[in-house]
């Protein structure tokens, strides 16, 4: 994440894209002493997601109540269509 200058990575798993592994989740191991380089991604991160529909108030409430920065987003079949940041949502409100 370092090298590439990026906060959030798409982690594929069986059926495609399915979790976001973010700078958040890297201190919180950390800070729990996990080895980083032993401990599986699925034991450092959670699935959140919202639907594509979401309406940017909603997604800003979501952000706010779980403390994430990073959001999956889903279309109606289920599929991760991309990621919404602290940032779009911020640059949302300010248009």
């Amino acid at each position: 994440m370092v090298r590439h200058g990026v906060d959030a990575v798409l982690m594929i798993g069986p059926n495609g894209p399915d979790r976001l592994v973010t700078e958040q989740d890297v201190v919180a191991l950390l800070a729990a002493g996990c080895d980083p380089g032993s401990t599986p991604v699925p034991q450092v991160t959670d699935r959140l997601v919202v639907p594509v529909t979401a309406a940017i108030d909603a997604v800003a409430a979501l952000m706010l109540d779980t403390g994430r920065s990073h959001l999956l987003v889903r279309d109606v079949d289920r599929r991760i269509r991309g990621i919404v940041s602290l940032r779009d949502v911020a640059a949302a409100f300010l248009r």
